[in-house]
């Protein structure tokens, strides 16, 4: 296999976002489709029929770190994670691994921006750094809306669920209020240059006309 030919088998579009990564670093990255979970990446990849993989923060820890310590396996970056202003930083489960956004900026000599980097912001931020949001109607009084505040606030504070939340969503914060709002519109709110972008090079490379 030549060291240009880099394979990586994909199941859903959520992972487009890696797929995007790469193509803004420069690597030619050839996706399989069809693949059936991560986990069956993961065993291609063990089995040298692909030679890079993407794995999320569980499957990465309990399956992915003994390959790094047997040495078959080499990290390269996470994707990062959101603070409460909509900056990426590096994911508080691998603060040594640099994010996306570090690794850019080393290649490029120059920090994240244009087009291309705004459409990849955008589709992270809808499928990782504030996904899964809990929504009312627009329309819902504001003694209704506030006790739902109230009820989510009290459940981030209950010692139960930080419990509980540790084994199910490891370290990770969930958000309310303003921040919750300004990471939405981050995720929503994609410049028109960016779709352009966005458009022409899923039509270049995947012959999808959107």
């Amino acid at each position: 296999m030549d060291y240009q030919d880099i394979y990586l088998y994909f199941h859903d579009s959520v992972y487009y976002r890696p797929l995007l990564a790469f193509e803004l670093l420069g690597l030619d990255v050839r996706p399989i489709f069809g693949v059936r979970g991560r986990s069956a990446g993961r065993v291609a990849f063990e089995k040298d029929q692909v030679n890079i993989d993407f794995q999320t923060t569980p499957a990465y820890l309990e399956k992915v770190i003994p390959l790094v310590e047997e040495g078959k396996a080499l990290p390269i970056f996470s994707l990062g994670l959101l603070d409460d202003t909509g900056k990426l930083v590096r994911d508080p489960a691998f603060p040594d691994l640099p994010h996306f956004g570090e690794v850019y900026a080393s290649i490029h000599d120059a920090n994240p921006r244009g087009p291309a980097w705004d459409s990849w912001l955008a589709f992270f931020t809808a499928g990782f750094g504030a996904q899964k949001f809990l929504v009312i109607s627009k329309d819902t009084p504001i003694t209704i809306r506030q006790a739902y505040k109230n009820a989510i606030e009290s459940m981030l504070e209950d010692n139960e669920y930080q419990k509980q939340k540790s084994l199910v969503l490891s370290n990770y914060e969930q958000v309310t209020g303003e921040t919750a709002v300004r990471l939405y519109e981050l995720g929503t709110d994609v410049p028109d240059e960016a779709k352009c972008w966005m458009r022409a090079w899923l039509r270049r490379e995947f012959k999808l006309n959107i």
